[in-house]
């Protein structure tokens, strides 16, 4: 009688172990994406962007910068990182007299990382075209191999900001 009993709590024990197993590589195949994305992100890559930013006084509100229509000075340009390395402050510039900003970087980054640009128009103006830009995929230069990728959307040389008075 003891023998079936033991045959029967084998048994038993093989279906339990068979399900933690089960249970283990699931668990495994649910979180493993996630934690490649966190980990596996971090190569030996070089962000390399060079954006610029050009603030215009857009006098007949077309968003189009005409040749009288000069540069607005001590306007924001702020730069945030999907990925951000150290902490979740955004990279922050003033445009210049002539309306021009620059946010450039050739630094360690995240792979898969994305940047937007966002300016805010100064007190006492609106905004005749689109303040926010993005989100752009990040051209990488891999460290190993000198390889670039350049993005399939990639960051356009200039974004024209249209700022009206109001």
């Amino acid at each position: 009688m003891a023998a079936p009993r033991r045959n029967k709590l084998a048994k038993i024990l093989g279906v339990i172990l068979i399900v933690l197993v089960v249970t283990a590589v699931g668990f495994i195949a649910l979180i493993k994406p996630k934690v490649d994305s966190i980990f596996a992100n971090i190569g030996n890559a070089t962000c390399v962007y060079n954006i610029k930013v050009i603030a215009f006084a857009d006098a007949n509100g077309d968003g189009v910068q005409g040749a009288d229509e000069a540069g607005v000075a001590g306007v924001a340009a702020t730069l945030q990182h999907s990925h951000p390395m150290r902490d979740f402050t955004p990279e922050q510039t003033l445009t210049d007299e002539s309306g021009l900003a620059t946010l450039s970087a050739d630094k360690y980054c995240f792979n898969n990382d994305m940047l937007t640009t966002t300016v805010v128009p100064p007190s006492g103006y609106s905004a005749t075209t689109a303040v926010s830009f993005g989100p752009y995929p990040v051209p990488l230069i891999y460290v190993e191999s000198s390889e670039t990728l350049v993005a399939a959307n990639p960051i356009p040389d200039v974004l024209y900001v249209g700022l009206k008075q109001v």
